[in-house]
């Protein structure tokens, strides 16, 4: 499983989540979990359309699965474009 974390320098909850998110990379092997700082992957945004930090993506065998906003508590289906709210997809 990889996780791409989007965040922005400015964003308390991103910078509170930094201990937390470690915690799983070093439990489980299996798990990684990238930063992605928005301000400079301005295409990335674009491409996976996240609107807010923090945004994580989750991605299975290479394969885009969902993107969550933490924030909002909503699960989203972002490929398909669809803002359908799914249950959470891992």
């Amino acid at each position: 499983l990889k996780v791409a974390e989007f965040y922005s320098d400015t964003c308390i909850p991103c910078k509170k989540m930094a201990p937390i998110l470690a915690e799983p990379e070093e439990k489980y092997k299996e798990v990684y979990i990238g930063k992605i700082n928005g301000a400079y992957e301005t295409e990335l945004v674009q491409e996976y359309k996240v609107k807010s930090s923090p945004t994580f993506l989750f991605f299975k065998n290479g394969k885009f699965s969902c993107g969550n906003h933490p924030i909002s508590g909503t699960a989203y289906d972002l490929c398909a474009g669809t803002g359908t709210l799914l249950p959470l997809c891992i």
